[in-house]
């Protein structure tokens, strides 16, 4: 993507070793520094890092003002008020900083894209003050964050505004998360991410069950010569024991995990195997971790599924256009006669929560899989 300036952003390393106030002036920092070496215009370069020590000034003040009540909101209220000259002031220098790297001969580019990672691994309470002041200072046209929150880790910053979480106020919460990721802040969309990747010719979409998967899986992608995803989902991982090494899988080769009935195979996509393996021991189940959402392991499909009444594919991502829609188009185009049920996440929007939260809401924890099967078998 050439026409764009990716920049990236660590805010869990601008966080080691100093104030939260600091870390905010590093990421600011950055960003601009970034965007600035594109520019050749060196009065306007210092003037806009003048603009940035004196905003960086009121940072100071405010520090993690956020949670400190109503005298800490009316000084971000002052600091970050669209009538406050500094923040104005800036953000016109930086939109015509953005505008003018669009033109340039030596550095075209037609947007920028800032990633800002890991502010999970941040103090809540200054998480949402780094995303407050990159919301109001960065608000410009062809200016786009992509932001590695969860919604949860907002919810602890915002504790000491809002108080505990209750049904009274939970809308307090979800307005400022609203208002925050509206554009140009986009947040990556995980549940959905199978059916946009899985229609890119040649892309290898690898879903691993555990941390040694995973690592194998980012050595596999790294080596392979061509495209490819490893799909993980946030949260912790079951503790899986690392192996050591860093060999590559076989491109679209499945693991099969558990041989048991002929009549129903179930097929698991991703992280929620150890809830699969709970309940394919107890149903007596033939199970396979397929590892591949694209290619699939067409070998193994033939094998287990040509003799089969039924088939499970367990995902935890969306089902339309899923992993296991992917499953039926190969049975269909392979004439295989089968019965299916796919598991995963149903057609609406779920609720921002934690994973387990998350998981639980749409009945795929090991319980409530095994109760839907037994309906079924």
């Amino acid at each position: 993507i050439d026409d764009f300036k990716q920049i990236w952003i660590n805010s869990w390393e601008h966080s080691l070793l100093c104030s939260p106030e600091e870390c905010l002036m590093k990421i600011i920092n950055e960003i601009i520094i970034d965007l600035l070496d594109a520019d050749t215009d060196k009065s306007r370069t210092d003037k806009i890092r003048s603009g940035v020590n004196n905003i960086m000034k009121g940072a100071l003040r405010i520090g993690s003002s956020l949670t400190l009540g109503v005298a800490g909101v009316d000084a971000v209220d002052d600091i970050f008020s669209e009538d406050s000259n500094s923040i104005k002031e800036l953000r016109e220098q930086l939109k015509s900083l953005v505008a003018e790297i669009k033109i340039l001969e030596s550095n075209r580019y037609g947007k920028v894209i800032i990633y800002v990672d890991d502010l999970d691994r941040i103090d809540p309470k200054d998480a949402v003050s780094i995303l407050e002041l990159l919301k109001n200072i960065f608000n410009i046209k062809d200016c786009v964050f992509v932001l590695a929150i969860d919604y949860q880790v907002v919810v602890k910053g915002l504790v000491g505004k809002f108080g505990k979480p209750t049904p009274e106020n939970e809308w307090e919460f979800r307005a400022f998360f609203d208002k925050i990721i509206q554009l140009p802040f986009t947040m990556p969309m995980g549940n959905y991410d199978i059916a946009n990747l899985s229609c890119i010719p040649n892309l290898a979409i690898m879903t691993p069950a555990n941390e040694d998967e995973t690592r194998l899986m980012l050595s596999t992608a790294y080596n392979y010569n061509g495209p490819a995803t490893v799909r993980y989902p946030r949260g912790t991982g079951p503790n899986a024991k690392i192996n050591k090494g860093l060999a590559s899988l076989e491109i679209g080769k499945a693991n099969l995990v558990k041989e048991g009935s002929d009549d129903v195979i179930f097929l698991n996509f991703g992280s929620l195997l150890h809830e699969a393996i709970a309940v394919c021991e107890n149903l007596n189940l033939t199970l396979i971790d397929m590892r591949f959402v694209k290619p699939l392991d067409e070998d193994i499909l033939r094998k287990y599924l040509s003799k089969a009444k039924l088939f499970i594919s367990l995902e935890d991502g969306a089902i339309k256009g899923g992993a296991g829609s992917s499953i039926q188009e190969f049975c269909a185009e392979e004439n295989i006669i089968i019965k299916s049920k796919l598991l995963g996440i149903p057609d609406k929007f779920i609720d921002h929560a934690s994973r387990e939260e998350m998981i639980d809401e749409v009945g795929l924890t090991a319980k409530q899989i095994e109760e839907t099967l037994q309906q079924l078998i």
